[in-house]
């Protein structure tokens, strides 16, 4: 029985997307899309180096790189996207699917390579504090994800069988990486993205909304 989800941060709850006032500027686009890029990277990077930087320096030095990359000369899309990870919107089915999932007795919580000051900051501007059951940070571990360091913080913290657990991400590695864990996993393919060889699970279930998760349950149930 799956007792605990457990949700990725960005991408999978909350929007990554620029404000609409500048969402046509090609330029900067371009530069959001290298700048979560090297984000990820960068974040591997310091991984395998057995290095840490907080999650938002990571990102900071990701927007940086973008920005010089893609030419962007107008300072206020520069700080635009500086604030994106800390100032975004959360999916129109995030607060749906989690007050359905607790009313039937589901723990729910977040799972981030975002530092613990990022994620307060980010819950808090998007009004869901008293959303979730808790809210657990890669910071714990100094790693990220899909190191099984960072998953197994919320093993740690339920104290459940891994098999009662299930994560829930819209990134295809990071799905992946909790898989290796042993985690049941949900991959929110919003966007129709080609499934990548390395998701290769029957212990993964592929959903294109988060508000399809309550029904599908009974998958693992």
């Amino acid at each position: 029985m799956i007792k605990v989800c457990v949700f990725d941060a960005f991408g999978t709850l909350f929007q990554l997307d620029l404000p609409v006032d500048v969402a046509t500027n090609k330029t900067a686009l371009e530069a959001l899309k290298i700048s979560r890029q090297k984000q990820l990277e960068y974040s591997w990077l310091y991984s395998q180096m057995g290095k840490y930087l907080p999650f938002e320096k990571i990102t900071m030095m990701a927007i940086k790189y973008a920005v010089k990359k893609v030419g962007l000369k107008d300072i206020t899309l520069s700080r635009k996207l500086k604030t994106i990870f800390l100032t975004p919107n959360y999916y129109d089915d995030v607060v749906e699917t989690v007050r359905e999932l607790k009313t039937s007795g589901i723990r729910c919580g977040i799972l981030s390579n975002g530092s613990g000051k990022m994620l307060s900051e980010v819950i808090k501007y998007t009004g869901l504090v008293d959303a979730f059951d808790f809210v657990l940070s890669a910071e714990d571990v100094k790693t990220f994800k899909p190191s099984p360091l960072v998953y197994g913080i919320a093993l740690h913290h339920l104290r459940i069988p891994k098999e009662q657990i299930l994560f829930v991400s819209s990134n295809q590695w990071d799905i992946s990486g909790a898989n290796a864990f042993g985690f049941k996993t949900a991959w929110i393919n919003r966007s129709d993205s080609l499934r990548e060889p390395i998701l290769d699970s029957a212990e993964t279930i592929i959903l294109k909304k988060l508000s399809s998760i309550p029904e599908t349950l009974n998958e693992f149930n």
